[in-house]
């Protein structure tokens, strides 16, 4: 069976040209299967590296992503915590200083007032107890602090005795930081007891006005009254370890 050699066609035993494409047939015929036209595979390879390009960005793409995300999620997670940082920071400073503010009196400086009173006491014959923070005192003539401190009485000029006139009632308290709702603000009580029917002598030392005052009551009936110290060696102790830092 002869085939065209340039065409490819099925030749007759007795043709001279190829029906097909009219080449001669002379010069023998080789068989249809050595001149079949190859396939051109141009378009395809060109769509398979297309389709490949497409993939590996796709694949690109896909794996970055959870990085880019998780990258946000840390800027953002450390910006948060920064800011919380900073905020907690400013809060502390702030809670820092409004304590410091508000406390004008604290356990040194009551410290060392106990010691200024421990050794002040015998040279004036006294003997002080000091009211703990819990237990009340009771002085001679029954009354007892800080618990009667809401029936205080003060009197500007050192007392003349209880009903004359010059005794105005006031608001006074215990009020440990210095810090309180009070007029006077006590900060420290001493009681001294004499022995002598209902004689005693109570301090109490006070913030009044965001200023050191120390009063003194030794009234034994009649109105609780209180009355600036005139003993300068209690006042000025008081007022120097009042204002240490």
């Amino acid at each position: 069976m002869n085939f065209c050699g340039k065409c490819g066609t099925k030749l007759a035993p007795d043709d001279a040209f190829c029906p097909q494409c009219g080449q001669p047939v002379q010069g023998g015929n080789p068989s249809r299967a050595n001149y079949q036209t190859k396939p051109h595979h141009k378009g395809g390879w060109l769509a398979l590296v297309l389709v490949l390009i497409v993939a590996v960005g796709l694949g690109f793409w896909w794996f970055q992503r959870p990085n880019t995300s998780q990258s946000a999620l840390t800027s953002s997670s450390t910006s948060s915590t920064s800011q919380s940082s900073a905020t907690s920071s400013e809060q502390s400073v702030s809670s820092s200083s409004t304590s410091s503010s508000a406390s004008l009196w604290n356990t040194s400086k009551d410290q060392a007032l106990a010691n200024f009173m421990a050794s002040w006491a015998p040279k004036m014959g006294q003997s002080y107890v000091k009211y703990d923070g819990t237990n009340s005192i009771r002085s001679a003539p029954g009354s007892t602090y800080p618990d009667d401190f809401d029936k205080a009485y003060f009197q500007s000029t050192p007392a003349k005795g209880a009903g004359d006139g010059t005794e105005t009632k006031i608001s006074m308290g215990w009020a440990p930081t210095g810090q309180g709702p009070y007029d006077y603000n006590v900060v420290a009580i001493y009681n001294y007891n004499s022995g002598k029917l209902v004689g005693r002598i109570t301090y109490a030392f006070c913030v009044h006005n965001g200023q050191p005052v120390a009063l003194v009551n030794q009234t034994t009936n009649g109105n609780d009254v209180w009355t600036v110290t005139q003993n300068q060696d209690v006042s000025s102790n008081f007022a120097k370890i009042f204002n240490e830092n």
